[in-house]
C-alpha cells in the first residue's frame, strides 16, 4: 500500500469508473489520461483510482501522484 500520509494536504481526485464490457465482447476501461489531468491541474493534486475486480491489472500512469488502489480494501 502506498504511504497515503505522503499526500496529506494534497487535493485528491478519485477515479473509479463504472464497469464496461461483457463476457462475450471482453472487459475494458474507458480511456482516461491521468497524466494529462495532473499536468493541467498542478502539483497540489493526486489521483487515486480503483477499477472493477476483473480489471485489477490495469494501471494509469507511473507518476507517483497516481495511486493504484486496485488491491486495497476500501470498505
Amino acid at each position: 500500500m502506498h504511504k497515503l500520509n505522503d499526500y496529506i494536504g494534497k487535493k485528491v481526485i478519485l477515479y473509479a469508473p463504472t464497469f464496461r464490457g461483457n463476457i462475450y465482447q471482453g472487459f475494458k476501461t474507458v480511456d482516461f489520461d491521468a497524466q494529462a489531468v495532473l499536468n493541467a491541474l498542478g502539483e497540489e493534486y493526486v489521483i487515486i483510482f480503483k477499477f472493477h475486480p476483473l480489471l485489477l491489472k490495469t494501471t494509469l500512469s507511473d507518476d507517483s501522484r497516481v495511486i493504484n488502489m486496485n488491491h486495497e480494501n476500501t470498505h
